[in-house]
């Protein structure tokens, strides 16, 4: 049970962290975006280096990352 728990956590950059923040929702099959901050947040911790504000950069500047509304 031990070896589900830590492949989990690092197959969502838990432990071990993604090269981008692209990288990392990839991981997560998306990121649940209800409330912007806090998923940007979300991913942000998952990446080497990651803040909020470069998560919302990949989102708005350089569009690796992309919001869909259902």
């Amino acid at each position: 049970m031990d070896a589900i728990i830590a492949r989990r956590l690092r197959r969502h950059h838990l432990i071990g962290p993604a090269k981008s923040a692209a990288e990392a929702v990839a991981a997560m099959c998306g990121a649940h975006c209800q409330i912007q901050s806090a998923a940007e947040v979300s991913v942000a911790v998952r990446v080497e280096g990651g803040t909020q504000a470069s998560v919302r950069r990949a989102i708005v500047e350089e569009r690796s990352l992309v919001k869909a509304a259902m």
